[in-house]
């Protein structure tokens, strides 16, 4: 046989070897995960101006049911100065009056915190959605090089891959200040006072750092513990989906009433009441300075909390969607928006928000201070098998926040579809299997191309050298 032809037989050889290595593990479950970037496109928009409203909602609520308390106790200083029937049945229907405007109040303060914890929820679970997407997307199909930080937030075993709910729930009043810019901070407690449940974003920290970890635990050689991770984080995905779907329940259950009719009303009772009083004040028997003084005191703290309501366009905030929907004409130019700017294009709260958790998790990827670009590029994909693109009404082209989540759990999910992720098919677990059964080391992805790229380059080399050695011959 020629030289040549036993170059080409050699190389031949070698890439029958080597190209099974370089490709394996062949099946990929991509296509899984490659839904989501409505989540940011949504929040964009809408997040921060969505906590505002409902910040202000509730500290104005607050307010106003401050000054009712202020009101009551006039009134009832009032009460003790008079005596006469006539005088104590008009000022038992002005305590009616308070009464009722306090019962107002109740009711909207009630409402207001709840809606401020359900944007809070609702704010942190979308952006851990998009961000976990793009941890499945980027570091388990195909492989990335996360790495455990050397001094970890939480000191926990580097095999330990999911944060307990108690570890996770500690970390909430930062991360949903972080979601809504400043707006709202909710710790567990104000979730739980607000009847607002945090599966969403609890469930969506855990499968974020244990996903992180995991990835990691693969740089760091350690595949027994990537197996570990995806065992963990397996039956959590079930869970997950019910969450997105409950997540989508709270918000179209999240809504405002108007309560300035009703307070109004209240008032001008109150006012009645307060004229009737004086009116039929016995100056013999009543204290009717005393009790002139307190009643005014009262209709001017009932006149400060009206004062303070109407800084609300009340109206608005309760026939609106506490997050108004996208269109899908916005929904294209974002993805076009992060293609030409990155990370630019992308929410500063979303950034925040991964940047936090990667730090809470002790893991940082080599030369990306922050996780801003790797969003940012997943997001500049685009829409690629056109799925997202089908959520939007095709009469109106809009989409809303609870029908992005529900799709995200149902649509979205049908088929194998992310919220039914099967880890055993993505490719960092099928590298860890194929690491833990091979008789021989097992390079990295990027190490097999190396490899490959070396070999075929010798083959080469020899080939030149054999030929020259030839010819000079």
């Amino acid at each position: 046989m020629r030289p040549r032809q036993q170059c080409f037989k050699a190389l031949a050889i070698l890439l029958a070897l080597v190209i099974p290595l370089a490709s394996a593990p062949a099946a990929r479950a991509t296509d899984a995960w490659e839904n989501g970037r409505a989540y940011t496109k949504m929040l964009e928009d809408h997040a921060a101006a969505a906590a505002a409203a409902v910040a202000i909602a509730a500290a104005v609520a607050a307010a106003a049911a401050q000054d009712v308390v202020l009101a009551a106790a006039a009134l009832a200083r009032a009460n003790t100065a008079a005596t006469s029937a006539a005088a104590l049945a008009a000022l038992a229907a002005a305590e009616a009056a308070v009464a009722s405007a306090t019962a107002t109040l109740v009711v909207l303060k009630t409402i207001a915190v709840a809606a401020a914890g359900a944007v809070a929820a609702l704010a942190l679970g979308t952006y851990i959605g998009q961000g976990l997407r793009g941890v499945w997307d980027w570091c388990w199909d195909p492989l990335c090089d996360a790495t455990f930080s050397a001094v970890s937030i939480h000191p926990i075993p580097v095999d330990q891959f999911m944060f307990s709910t108690a570890l996770v729930e500690s970390t909430l009043a930062t991360a949903t200040s972080l979601a809504t810019s400043g707006e709202l901070s909710f710790s567990q407690a104000d979730f739980d006072a607000a009847g607002i449940p945090t599966d969403f974003p609890v469930i969506g920290i855990q499968l974020f750092i244990g996903a992180t970890r995991g990835a990691a635990a693969a740089t760091a050689g350690n595949w027994a513990g990537v197996l570990t991770a995806a065992a963990d984080l397996q039956p959590i995905l079930v869970e997950y989906r019910a969450a997105v779907e409950a997540a989508a329940d709270l918000i179209d259950a999240t809504a405002f009433i108007d309560p300035t009719a009703d307070f109004a009303a209240a008032t001008a009772d109150f006012e009645t009441a307060k004229a009737e009083a004086i009116s039929n004040c016995n100056a013999q028997i009543d204290d009717c300075v005393t009790m002139a003084a307190e009643l005014e005191d009262a209709s001017n703290s009932l006149a400060t909390a009206q004062s303070t309501l109407a800084t609300v366009d009340w109206a608005t905030l309760a026939n609106s969607p506490i997050f108004e929907p996208i269109t899908l004409t916005e929904f294209r130019q974002f993805l076009l928006d992060t293609a030409s700017l990155g990370a630019a294009a992308l929410p500063p709260a979303e950034i925040d928000v991964a940047d936090y958790l990667l730090e809470q998790a002790g893991v940082f990827y080599p030369g990306q201070p922050s996780q801003g670009p790797m969003i940012a590029a997943y997001d500049a994909q685009g829409d690629p098998n056109g799925n997202e693109s089908l959520l939007f009404d095709p009469v109106t082209g809009e989409l809303t926040l609870s029908e992005l989540l529900r799709g995200s759990a149902t649509t979205l999910s049908q088929n194998g579809a992310w919220l039914n992720i099967d880890l055993s098919q993505s490719e960092l677990v099928q590298e860890a299997n194929l690491a833990l059964s091979a008789p021989v080391p097992v390079f990295s992805f990027p190490g097999r191309v190396a490899l490959l790229s070396l070999l075929i380059t010798a083959t080469w080399v020899a080939t030149i050298y054999r030929r020259r050695s030839r010819d000079s011959a």
